[in-house]
């Protein structure tokens, strides 16, 4: 998920539409994305 949000092209859209939809996933998954969201997409790993 992480390299997915650097991605150059699509990674800023990719978190927005995450943020904005975020009441709509389950919980476990909200806890799980919120800290993935929070972290800066250009330290993902290649």
């Amino acid at each position: 998920m992480r390299r997915l949000f650097a991605d150059p092209k699509h990674g800023e859209a990719i978190r927005e539409d995450l943020r904005a939809g975020l009441s709509a996933v389950p919980i476990w998954m909200q806890e799980f994305l919120r800290e993935i969201l929070r972290a800066d997409p250009h330290e993902a790993k290649p």
